[in-house]
């Protein structure tokens, strides 16, 4: 999938090298952003693919004109199809971390 970068946005890869697991991390700023200004808050977005592309269509305009204080969004994606990534994840030799996700994904404990 090619990748879009928006305005005000810039892309970063980070890779885990514990889990063996490539992130894509994408940092959207404020309108009028200053760097030597306050510490803005910051809010993270998992799943960050278009979800952040959703938040920073929508939340640049919000707080230009005072409806959200501003705020850098951060979103945390995989490079590549979410659900092949997610598979580890689902398929913890660990019940107890994650009751519901291996409720949902029995056939992971069979192999």
């Amino acid at each position: 999938m090619d990748q879009v970068t928006l305005e005000g946005t810039t892309v970063h890869k980070q890779r885990s090298e514990q889990i063996g697991q490539n992130y894509v991390i994408n940092v959207g700023l404020p309108p009028r952003y200053n760097p030597d200004g306050d510490p803005y808050p910051v809010v993270y977005v998992t799943d960050g693919g278009p979800q952040f592309t959703s938040l920073q269509s929508v939340t640049p305009l919000m707080q230009m004109t005072g409806e959200l204080t501003p705020f850098i969004t951060v979103g945390i994606s995989y490079d590549v199809e979410v659900s092949v990534r997610r598979q580890p994840i689902w398929c913890t030799s660990s019940a107890h971390l994650a009751p519901l996700a291996l409720q949902s994904k029995r056939s992971c404990l069979s192999g």
